[in-house]
This record gives structure tokens, C-alpha cells and sequence, in this order.
């Protein structure tokens, strides 16, 4: 259901800024959303369109420059239903060319500012940039979170590149309203664990298998209850310590 996209053009420049934001958009949506996600790179988004079971949603974290085929392709998924979450400056091809995508007028990038605030639904949150990011991330010169139609689908466009920020909550919420427009609701939901916990649920024919890990430094009690087969249980989770446990 979810798919992140990596921007490779951003990759190939002196100026990578694009494995920390992909670093980061994994771990949120594992972490945090408590989803899993499936990988594609740039170039490969072609393949992506060749399926008929597309992503409902697609995530293109801080791409900064992002091809021409490329972003055709990331529209004509959009225009099969798919939602399509980029955050940053995006107006430019692969060249650093002027590419008209969410702004009208192109204008340029502008640097980031040492704390953004970013308002998502009723939540005002302030982004921190801090050292050489000050002088190496840019952002789009509008203003707010911009929601537009395309075909069946949707985009959704933060300006600010959220993923190179310091804070991951404006992330996870960015994340978090995308995964609703998508229609994607959990499947789970688990009390008694953090940012530190890692849950992963692999769907069998009637049952679950759940994959846990705890990277924090003490041991947790979790208590886990799975929507679809209607099942609660509690488990002890040591520190730095995996587990399996079937449902």
C-alpha cells in the first residue's frame, strides 16, 4: 500500500541530500506510522506504472530535483488513484532546469530558515535546521500545505523538506494525512511502545506473524491488538532484543 520513492537525481549531485531523507521517511513510516513500505527508485518508477496493483501511496522525500519522465510517471499513477506525498522544492528537472510542477511562477529555492513552522490540520509544527544545513537545504518560496487533484488521485505538497529537519513529529503527521486521504488505516495498534520499538506485521492466510524489535536500552511490556482478527495480547520485550509471535 505504501511505496517511497528514492530520489536518485538528488543522489548523483555533489550536494546529497536525499539518503538522510529517505533514512528518515523509512524509519517514520515504520517507526512512528506503524506501516510497511516498499522501495523504488526514480528511474525505476516506470516499472511501478507497468503494474496493475499500483501503491495507494507514494512518498517522494526532499527530492530537491526530480526528471521530467520521472514526474510524468508519478502523475499518471496519481491519475489511477494513487496519492503522492513530496515535500520540498521540486521545480526543477534533473538539469536544475526550471520545471513548472507546484508553483505557478517559478522563482527559485530559498534557504531554510533555522526553525520553520509548518501547520498540518489544527497542529503548528516548528521544524529546527541546524549547522551546515542552514546553508545547504532549500525550500519552495510559497507558504502552507498544498492539496491538489489529479485525475482519481491526489498531491500532497509540504514546501519544506521535512526530512532534513531535526524533528520527526511533523513528519510522522505529514505522513499520517497522507496515509488517511489514501484510505490506508492500521491494522494494529500497540500501547506501552515508543519510537525505539519496531513492529512489523506479516499478514498469513488466518493468521499474523509479528516481528518485534526493541532497540531501546530496557526491557518493555507491550500490549498489541490486531484489528482484523480481533485479537489482544500482552508480551515482554527485553532490551536490544527481537522476537516473533504468532497470532
Amino acid at each position: 500500500n505504501v511505496c517511497i520513492v528514492i530520489p536518485q537525481s538528488q543522489m548523483f549531485t555533489p550536494r546529497n541530500l536525499a539518503t538522510e531523507a529517505v533514512k528518515k521517511a523509512v524509519r517514520v513510516i515504520h517507526y512512528h506510522c506503524l506501516q510497511s513500505a516498499s522501495v523504488v527508485g526514480e528511474y525505476q518508477l516506470s516499472k511501478l506504472s507497468e503494474s496493475e496493483d499500483i501503491p495507494r501511496l507514494l512518498i517522494v522525500p526532499a527530492p530537491r530535483t526530480f526528471s521530467v519522465a520521472a514526474w510524468n510517471e508519478l502523475e499518471g499513477l496519481a491519475k489511477r488513484g494513487a496519492t503522492v506525498c513530496v515535500t520540498g522544492f521540486v521545480d526543477e528537472d534533473e538539469y536544475f532546469r526550471p520545471a513548472a510542477r507546484f508553483m505557478e511562477n517559478y522563482e527559485g529555492a530559498l534557504p531554510v530558515g533555522q526553525f520553520e513552522e509548518f501547520e498540518i490540520g489544527d497542529e503548528i509544527h516548528r521544524i529546527r535546521f541546524a549547522g551546515e544545513k542552514l546553508q545547504r537545504v532549500e525550500k519552495a518560496r510559497v507558504e502552507g500545505l498544498r492539496i491538489t487533484s489529479a485525475g482519481e488521485g491526489r498531491f500532497i505538497w509540504s514546501p519544506i523538506p521535512l526530512e532534513l529537519g531535526d524533528t520527526l513529529s511533523p513528519i510522522e503527521s505529514f505522513y499520517r494525512l497522507g496515509l488517511g486521504i489514501a484510505g490506508i488505516v492500521p491494522k494494529f495498534k500497540v500501547d506501552g511502545a515508543d519510537e525505539s520499538m519496531l513492529i512489523r506485521r506479516v499478514e498469513l492466510s488466518d493468521s499474523a506473524l509479528y516481528a518485534i524489535v526493541n532497540e531501546g536500552s530496557r526491557a518493555r511490556k507491550i500490549t498489541l491488538e490486531d484489528f482484523e482478527l480481533r485479537k489482544t495480547f500482552s508480551i515482554d520485550v527485553s532490551a536490544r532484543r527481537a522476537l516473533l509471535h504468532f497470532l
